[in-house]
């Protein structure tokens, strides 16, 4: 009795646990993410009596999901695809909507415009024609224009949206590490408890409506995660593998409009930037730039750069009503790099519209015959530079004479084709000194060539035939009269970077605490300007002597109006003071520096914080080669135009008669720093020890800094 009873029970209790699951399936019936729960029941182990085996009743074998991988990892890919087409369909129908509305379209202020050339064409002496056509060409600007921002702001929007994904994309994946860490527990998938399984599918499932993601799982259920379609660590993007979260970061470049996304702290040998980013939220604002917003702009620019040159041409080649020849209709600022934006009218005089033509031929009354008088402009004949014999004429008698000539050495180095930008070109030899030439024969860089050189200048490759030389432009480094306005210069040039910094975040109380010390004994700190960031504000500079904390807690409460922050000092039962800053309202907020600089201002830093996980600004800076740090050092002059800092000519008050400095680094920086208010440039000196055959030699070096990271720093050199 007591083993049907045992039997009986066996069953009871197993499919009390099957009716506990069934009811557990009901109960969460729409439950997001929940995979339904099934049964596992088995057979006991029978037991042998004598010529038999007698069952034992039943055992309960666990709780399994009803899980299919294969259709998951489609259902993600699919979501993928749909999260990626919702923005893309978005976006295309605002551009729509945008170019085709009657208000700020091109097509009306187009319409309009030629409607008032083809009416000035009738009436050219009319002061109200006139003046009609002017007003149409403001409002084919302003088209333009509107038409232009609204691109722009559109990309600022999806900029902005990149941005906010790929945080979404970091969260996600710091929940994912973090399942994966109590994963990690159990050797296998079928012990795992189902719900969080169920918790890991649904954070990948949230992960794929925001990027395409490729999975590898491992036999106990932890998951790698890669943004592109490689798993592997040279090529792939892995944002997830084991309990490790790399975080990903968004950095556009203003100059070129690309938007990179890349991990930046990811290990030595994994790829920084991230390349075959495709499908959810992030691949489709991706695409919506890369095949919406920059070709409609595009071509919205170059639609402008034709309408200007085109209607300048035509302009100019007719004469206005006080029989000047006409000038520019349109025009383009350099506020922005879009030429739709920058479109503007130049004239506003009506009597300046050039609607007459310069020259008409018309049959007299008396000309009975059929010709028809034609006329054309004949371009004046090119002068070109004279020959080797016409200089040196052969003398008769004497065949074979050599003639003594000096000639420089006049040699192309490169080429550069029309429209090149940011070209930088570098020179290994100290003994030959660069030239700029167009192909046309305008000199733009170096030293005024010789007439002997001038006349080798046809030589050289790429050079138009029938080209003079002109040095009308010749070192005219300010881009305002430089040829065609652009900046060319011989020199050095440094731009700001961002660099590898530490972030504090505050606790859930918007508080962020120093250790306590004794306040007698705390060092005394120099910080310079932007050492320290809290969010996106840079601190000045701070000069704190040994001893108590005032100067610091000053230093966090004098800029509290840009901050929010507010520093105060706590003083303990033993003692010991504490810094504590504190937000308003309890926001939470970030403190960015250097690894050094938080721990002399005191922060607790966490035992995790080994490696970088934000950038702060720094400033722009050049840094010569190092010199011997004892003389002698001789005394210097320059010429006007030698030597330019951010185009400031640095001869300014130097003469042979009063050389002001030596080429030491620290006379050199006391004299650049007697300009940095015109400049915009400090000057320091940097110290280092070299050993020179076993022999430590000390060494110094002048460093040039911006004044703060939004300028550069730009040394040009003159002719010599």
């Amino acid at each position: 009795m007591s083993d049907l009873l045992s039997i009986g029970s066996s069953g009871v209790y197993s499919y009390q646990r099957a009716l506990s699951t069934v009811a557990n399936n009901i109960s969460n019936v729409g439950t997001d993410g929940y995979n339904r729960q099934d049964v596992a029941i088995t057979s006991s182990q029978p037991r042998d009596i004598g010529k038999g085996f007698i069952g034992t009743g039943s055992r309960f074998d666990g709780v399994k999901r009803q899980y299919d991988a294969f259709l998951e990892s489609n259902l993600r890919n699919s979501t993928s695809d749909l999260m990626g087409q919702g923005p893309l369909v978005q976006f295309a129908n605002r551009i729509v909507d945008v170019l085709a509305n009657q208000n700020i379209g091109l097509t009306s202020s187009l319409n309009a415009f030629f409607a008032s050339a083809r009416d000035l064409s009738t009436s050219p002496a009319s002061v109200v024609v006139r003046g009609n056509f002017l007003r149409e060409a403001e409002a084919v600007t302003n088209s333009f224009a509107q038409l232009g921002q609204q691109m722009v702001d559109m990309d600022q929007e999806v900029l902005a949206a990149i941005d906010v994904s790929t945080q979404k994309i970091n969260a996600l994946a710091d929940q994912i590490a973090l399942v994966n860490k109590q994963l990690f527990r159990k050797s296998t998938v079928a012990t795992q408890p189902p719900e969080l399984l169920d918790q890991r599918d649904r954070l990948l499932r949230d992960l794929s409506q925001l990027v395409r993601i490729n999975t590898s799982f491992t036999s106990n259920g932890q998951v790698t995660i890669s943004i592109n379609d490689s798993l592997d660590p040279r090529s792939g993007a892995i944002i997830v593998e084991n309990d490790q979260a790399h975080r990903v970061l968004t950095q556009f470049d203003a100059s070129t409009g690309r938007v990179e996304i890349n991990i930046p702290f990811a290990p030595n040998d994994r790829p920084k930037i991230i390349t075959g980013i495709r499908g959810g939220e992030l691949g489709g604002y991706m695409t919506i730039r890369g095949q919406l917003i920059e070709p409609t702009l595009g071509k919205l620019n170059e639609l402008a750069s034709t309408l200007l040159s085109e209607v300048n041409t035509l302009h100019k080649e007719g004469v206005d009503a006080r029989g000047n020849v006409g000038q520019d209709l349109f025009g383009l600022d350099t506020s922005t790099p879009h030429a739709a934006i920058n479109l503007k009218a130049l004239i506003d005089d009506p009597q300046a519209v050039a609607a007459a033509a310069p020259l008409r031929v018309l049959s007299g009354e008396l000309n009975v015959g059929n010709a028809r008088a034609t006329w054309t402009y004949q371009d004046d004949a090119v002068s070109t530079p004279p020959t080797l014999q016409s200089l040196f004429p052969a003398r008769i008698g004497m065949p074979g004479t050599d003639v003594p000539m000096l000639v420089g050495s006049l040699n192309a180095v490169t080429t550069l084709a029309a429209g090149t930008q940011n070209a930088v070109i570098s020179l290994d030899s100290k003994e030959a000194w660069p030239q700029l030439i167009t192909r046309d024969g305008r000199h733009l860089l170096g030293k005024a060539l010789t007439p002997a050189q001038q006349n080798l200048l046809q030589d050289l490759p790429g050079m138009q035939p029938g080209a003079t030389y002109d040095t009308t432009y010749l070192n005219a480094l300010d881009p305002k009269y430089a040829y065609l306005k652009a900046d060319y210069f011989i020199g050095a040039r440094a731009n700001s970077i961002m660099a590898p910094a530490y972030s504090l975040m505050s606790d859930s109380k918007g508080q962020l605490a120093t250790v306590a010390v004794d306040a007698v004994t705390t060092p005394s700190l120099n910080l310079a300007a932007g050492d320290v960031y809290i969010n996106n504000h840079k601190m000045p500079a701070l000069t704190k002597p040994a001893g108590s904390l005032d100067a610091i807690r000053n230093w966090f409460n004098g800029e509290t109006t840009q901050t929010g922050i507010a520093a105060a000092i706590q003083t303990g039962a033993d003692g010991k003071q504490q810094l504590v800053l504190t937000a308003s309202g309890g926001q939470n907020f970030k403190l960015i520096g250097g690894l050094d600089t938080l721990r002399a201002l005191g922060m607790t830093l966490p035992e995790d914080l080994v490696a970088p996980n934000d950038q702060k600004p720094v400033a722009a800076y050049l840094q010569s080669e190092f010199v011997n740090a004892s003389g002698p050092f001789a005394n210097f002059a320059l010429g006007a135009n030698q030597l330019l800092l951010n185009g400031v000519d640095l001869a300014t008050g130097l003469s042979s008669a009063n050389p002001a400095v030596t080429n030491d680094p620290e006379s050199l920086a006391a004299w650049i720093n007697s300009k940095t208010g015109q400049t915009g440039v400090t000057a320091s000196v940097a110290y280092q020890t070299f050993d020179v055959n076993g022999t430590p030699v000390p060494r110094k070096s002048l460093v040039l800094s911006a004044k703060d990271t939004a300028s550069e720093v730009k040394l040009s050199f003159g002719d010599n």
